[in-house]
Formats: structure tokens, sequence, C-alpha cells
């Protein structure tokens, strides 16, 4: 069908295999069903009732296509027949897998969510999957109950599995046959070396580790000496045609691919819903793969990121390891690229896991706090509520999703950043949003809504035009006292210090976020080049410096060395940064800044000699909200705040004013970031160290922050070993005191 006809048809042949309730063989005899009618030179469409991501991975497999969900709860029924519709235009018969027992549902009053009710909707004959193991006769009355339960349902005859010999095959066909009155499709021997692997959410996904080809290949075997396949494909092909409305899920006309969307895609995160991905790509995006635990970086010129669930905490390790992937998807989401993360996203863009065994690994820090394995399931159905505009929903809409996960975070997202109140479990807060990420455990079916594909393509098409789709959301700055149009520094103390400090010139403001327990106390704002630091990781992060000049160099040089992507943009450059041109290290704009320049920008530094030209630039970097240096004039801004840098201790001014809200939330959310328990561990050793080393007699020069960076110190901390990251500070700071004296 042409994707303007107006309307599609359903005319392929297809049938529904549903079960009497889970684990009686469903998915193994569906994956060698499909593979025995590929076999025979058959196009097969394979589906899955339900919102299982694992057992389709089977089904693909073996279909050599993607094998697609058909969730009647998640999804409106009109948008049901059309997504079955377009998968199966090209195809020569569908096979559908059941979800449960055939008439489990969202409730036990009616078939909603039910393979039942798919089947019902899609005109298909059903063959009901009956473990007969341990039963005889009685296996007649099950499959009685079952056709009788729903007259409504074409019933059309059963395959019988875990059949133990040739009389007790006699037996319960005789009994379903005779005492049901229906057919008799097959009968499948108890067999265990037949049997998919599991673990603890199921079967273990192709994409990670399934059986060998051998395994599949005797699996189609068994499947064609036991059933009658030919039957089987009779039966799917006695299904009527169906004409099918549009549902307004897909563009009349799909769009060009004006938006490059990456997509995290490797043994960690499989789980994605193939119809997801078709409407990202109807609405104009070109979805690029990467792997985040091989690739060192994300594909270059992307305009979003969509990170979908599968089993981050069994490659937890690898993960971990890959500290370029995590610095490079740390920056796009500090960038302002917009980053949609279910479940196992969730988990990766966190500040990191706690295994099953209870180890702790880092990873991408975008989400101010840990995840951890639990002890028990959260599984089910789930009406979400937008608590704040975010990159799928306004503020107030609903959608239906699903939650399936051994996972939990380690500590509640605040109010103010939840991106979901679910409705149905007394209001419960769910997920992270904040300006450009929305993460959450929820799974959502894109065709659930008309416009969630498309609101996501808009907010990548937004940020590749240099605007913005999406407000910021408000602040999950840890602690309370905070108002949210003010700027942050951060204060040093003693242990139980105070972490974040808020105010304006000669202002009283409360110091929030105390990590010792006491209570927030008043005190006055710092002159406005007091050094009061915040770490910055420039590393990977777009940064634009307008003008090339001796002030423009020096701080080029430092952004460098400290990691950052850097674009200058000026007519003229000096000697030195013409070198570095030159030697492919920094980007040059041979041009005046002009309007639009600080798009995808983390930091501008406004470096001219012309005092309208760096207004402009600060004006532009307000509205964006990125950071922003006036060099060397602060009068632009209520204070300067200088920033450490992630690499070694170089400090670039940041210029951020009360007149930009804008910038100060990209401080808070940078602070926020970066500043880890460890961090804090640390700061506090550091703190008590040099009060010790003053009772007796030793001043140590510099700011204690610096020692929050030391790679060494915080993998100590991390391992838990305390005592030692403070006997290795110790005695570093006692031999910096003798080489200073």
């Amino acid at each position: 069908m042409e994707p303007n006809d107006e309307r599609l048809k359903i005319t392929v042949p297809r049938l529904v295999v549903g079960g009497v309730r889970s684990g009686v063989g469903k998915t193994t005899f569906v994956a060698g069903l499909v593979g025995a009618l590929r076999r025979r030179g058959l196009r097969v469409a394979p589906f899955k009732v339900g919102p299982d991501y694992i057992d389709p991975s089977y089904h693909a497999r073996m279909a050599g296509l993607p094998c697609r969900n058909l969730d009647s709860w998640m999804v409106p029924r009109d948008a049901i027949v059309e997504l079955f519709a377009r998968a199966t235009n090209a195809a020569d018969v569908a096979i559908v897998e059941g979800v449960m027992g055939l008439y489990d549902g969202r409730n036990g009053c009616d078939d909603e969510g039910s393979t039942a009710e798919v089947a019902k909707l899609l005109g298909a004959p059903v063959v009901l999957m009956v473990d007969v193991g341990k039963t005889s006769r009685s296996a007649g009355a099950v499959v009685l109950g079952f056709r009788d339960f729903d007259p409504g349902l074409n019933l059309a005859g059963a395959i019988l599995n875990r059949v133990g010999s040739a009389v007790h095959r006699q037996w319960v066909s005789e009994a379903v046959e005779i005492g049901a009155g229906l057919p008799v499709f097959g009968c499948l021997p108890g067999c265990d070396d037949l049997v998919l692997p599991e673990r603890h959410l199921g079967l273990i996904p192709t994409g990670e580790a399934a059986p060998d080809d051998d395994f599949f290949e005797c699996l189609i075997g068994q499947v064609e000496a036991s059933v009658a396949v030919d039957r089987l494909l009779d039966l799917a092909r006695s299904a009527p045609h169906l004409a099918v409305g549009r549902s307004g899920i897909f563009p009349e006309v799909p769009k060009e691919p004006r938006v490059r969307v990456g997509l995290a895609l490797d043994r960690a995160f499989t789980f994605y819903y193939e119809d997801n991905l078709d409407l990202l790509r109807a609405w104009g995006a070109d979805l690029v793969p990467f792997s985040p635990i091989e690739d060192s970086a994300i594909p270059d010129d992307l305009d979003g990121l969509y990170i979908g669930g599968g089993f981050p905490e069994l490659f937890a390790g690898d993960l971990a390891d890959n500290h370029s992937m995590l610095r490079s998807i740390c920056a796009a989401a500090g960038s302002g690229l917009p980053v949609y993360a279910e479940c196992g996203g969730l988990m990766y863009l966190s500040e990191g896991i706690v295994d099953f065994e209870g180890r702790r690994h880092s990873l991408v820090g975008a989400i101010p706090t840990w995840s951890s394995m639990a002890e028990r399931l959260t599984m089910g159905y789930r009406v979400a509520s937008a608590r704040i505009d975010n990159l799928l929903l306004e503020r107030g809409e609903n959608v239906r999703g699903h939650e399936f996960h051994w996972s939990e975070l380690a500590s509640p997202v605040p109010a103010e950043t939840a991106a979901y109140e679910l409705v149905e479990k007394d209001g419960r807060f769910e997920g992270y949003a904040r300006g450009n990420i929305l993460a959450s455990y929820l799974h959502l079916h894109f065709a659930s809504r008309p416009d969630l594909a498309r609101r996501f393509v808009a907010a990548c098409e937004a940020t590749r035009a240099g605007t913005s789709g999406v407000s910021s959301g408000g602040s999950s700055i840890r602690g309370s006292g905070f108002n949210t149009e003010l700027p942050i520094l951060r204060e040093e103390g003693p242990p139980g210090m105070k972490i974040y400090f808020q105010g304006r010139h000669g202002e009283e403001r409360k110091v929030g976020g105390e990590t010792g327990g006491g209570s927030a106390r008043s005190a006055t704002a710092p002159a406005a080049r007091s050094l009061y630091p915040v770490c910055l990781d420039v590393v990977g992060r777009r940064c634009v410096v307008i003008g090339g000049g001796e002030v423009a160099e020096r701080k080029v040089v430092s952004l460098l060395e400290a990691g950052a992507h850097c674009v200058v943009i000026s007519p003229e450059l000096a000697p030195r940064l013409c070198r570095l041109r030159d030697d492919g290290r920094l980007e040059h704009v041979s041009r005046p800044y002009l309007e639009g320049d600080l798009a995808g920008a983390f930091l501008a530094i406004a470096a001219t000699d012309d005092g309208l030209t760096n207004q402009a630039v600060a004006d532009e970097a307000g509205r964006r909200g990125v950071l922003v240096n006036v060099a060397d004039d602060p009068s632009h801004c209520d204070f300067t705040l200088p920033a450490v840098l992630r690499r070694g201790d170089i400090l670039v001014t940041i210029s951020t004013g009360a007149r930009s809200p804008a910038i100060a939330r990209r401080v808070r959310e940078e602070i926020e970031r970066f500043l880890t328990s460890e961090h804090v561990v640390l700061l506090e050793i550091a703190s008590a160290v040099r009060t010790d080393l003053r009772t007796q007699g030793l001043e140590v020069s510099g700011d204690v922050w610096n020692w929050a960076l030391d790679d060494d110190l915080l993998g100590l901390v991390r391992r838990g070993k305390v005592d030692v990251a403070r006997e290795v500070l110790t005695a570093r700071l006692i031999g910096q005191s003798k080489e200073e004296s």
C-alpha cells in the first residue's frame, strides 16, 4: 500500500498462538513454526502480544524480519490494526504469539490487553497451546472451557505440549478432539534439550547470548515432525480480509530525514519496540546505531539520543570502563541535546549502578542518583501523567506505559524533576525530566499517542535549528531553601561542609544541602571576584570563543588542555591560534560573530575589544542557557565564577547574572551533575586533613576542591578505602607543604 492511500487493508494469512497460561511453551513453538514456514520459502511477519522485548528477539531471528509488539492496552485499537496492516503488507503469512493465558489482560472483567482481544481485532483464528504433562483426559475439559468462554473468538484448534508417550498422545488428543470438539494440530514431546535459556527477567535476548544455529535447526525439525504445519498454514489462509482506517500515528506522507538520532544498540541495550523506530523514521529521524560498550563516542552530528532498555546491570563493568563514551554522552546531555531514555537507559544515565554483588560502577552521571539491583521485581501497566513539559508530553497529559525491572533508584528523584505521577499508584513519582533529558523506568509505545514520535523529532529539529523546544523543568539541587532564580556557588568548609551557596552581592541567603546533618545558616554572598570554584567537565563539549586576540588565546589554550572542542569565531587569529587551527586542534569560523553562533554550545567566551559584541554574546548566552564568560569584564553579571575544569587545575572565569536564570540553571545542573557522594567524602577528608596539618603548624596553600578531581583518590573512596585515601592525601599535602617552605 502506498503511504497516501486513504485505506489500508489486511489481506495476509494470519494465525494467533495462545496459551492456557504462561510457561506452556508458546515462545519455543512459535519460533520453530516461524522457522518451518520460512523453510517453505515464505516471508513470515512475526508478532508478539503484550509489552515483551525478549521473546520477539527469537522470532525475529527465525523470520529474518523484525518482530513487532501488539499491545491493545497501551496502544489504541485502531492503531493496533494499522500497525499490523503496514507490517504485513509484503508478507506471505503472519504468526502472532500471545501473552500469558489466552484471556489474561489488564483485569479480570474483560479482555482488554489480552491475546483474545488482539485476535478478534485482527480477525485471526487461534490455536491454543496446552501443557498436557501430568494430565490426560482433563486436557479436554481445559480446552472446552477456553472454547466456550468467549463465543466471539475463533478458537480453531490446539497444540499439545510435553506429551510423554504414544499412549499419552492418543489419550490427550481424543480428550480434546472428542470432548472439546476441536482439532489437534500437533503434539510436541517434552524435550529438555529444546528449552530456551532464562535468567532474572526471563529469556536471554538473542542479541546477547542465544543458542547456536544447531539448536534452532533441531527446533524446526521437531516442529515439522510433530505438528501439521501445512494444516496450520491453511488455517491462517482462512482469515478474512479487513479494511483498516488511519489512526493518525503516521504522517500522511513519510517525512524526509531531517534529524540524526543516535540509537544505543548493543548487548546491553536491546529493548526497543520496532514500531517506535518506524514512527521516528516516518516523522523524519535518521536513526544512527552506536554501542555504549564498544564505541569511543557517540556518532558525529547528532540532534538527539534514544537510549532504550536492556541489561546494563550485567555489563556495568564494560560500560563503566568506556570512559570516553561516558564523557561523550554526558557532554551531549550537558550541551542541550535531547536525550530520551527508558529503564536500562535511565540506569545508564544515572550516577552509576550497584550490581547484584554490591559492586558500584560509575556511569554517565546526568541524573543525580544511583540505581541498584533490588530483591523484588517491579512490573505492570501504568497510567502516567506528565508533571512538567518534557520531550514527549505537555504538563498534565497522560500516557500509558509498562514497567518491568529488578532495579530501583537508590534515592528518590526530587519532586521538582520527577517526569511523571503514576495515576493508579497513589500518585507515586516516577522518572526524571529536566530540560533536554527525559528518562524513566516506563517503557512507552510511541503509537499510544499520535504525537509522541513527532514531538521527539521536533525537539531534535529545534536543537539543529539552535532553538529550545522544551522548558527547563526546574531544579533538583540537594537540600532546601533555594530560589530557582538565583545563581549558586560552592562553599568550602570542614567535615559536614555546606555544599551549595546561593545569593547576590551583600544579600543574606541560606546555604543548603548540608551533608553533616546540621541546619542551613545565613551568609553574605561573596564579592564579585571571590574564588568559589565549580567543577565543569568540558571534555568533548563545544566551547565557542568570540575573538582571536591574546585574551582569546589564553582561554582557548586552557580549554584545549581540558579536552574541550573549541570553535573560534573571528576574522583574524593570533599566531598561536593559527598554529592550533593548522594542527587541527580547533575549529575556525573566519567572520565576525552572528546571532545564532552559540547554538549547541556549552560555554561561550566573549573576548573581543567591541563592548557591543560582547554584550550581544552575553545576551544570546542568557537566552540559550549557555555558560558565558565576558573576558575580564564583570560588568554584565552579578559576580564571576571560576570553574575548575575536569582535567588539571585550570581556572576559567564563567560569568553568570541574576538577569539570566537560564545560565543560573545551567550552573546548578553542572554542580549537581558532577558532585557525587564520593566527591563529598573526598572533600570532607581534604578539609579535615588540612585542618589537622594546620594544628601541626603546616600551612597548605591552594584550594582543597582540586583534590576532589584526583581519580586515584576517588577510586580509593569508591572501593571503600577511605582511611587509605586519607593517608595518601595527608602524605601529599605534607610533601607539598615542605616543598613550599
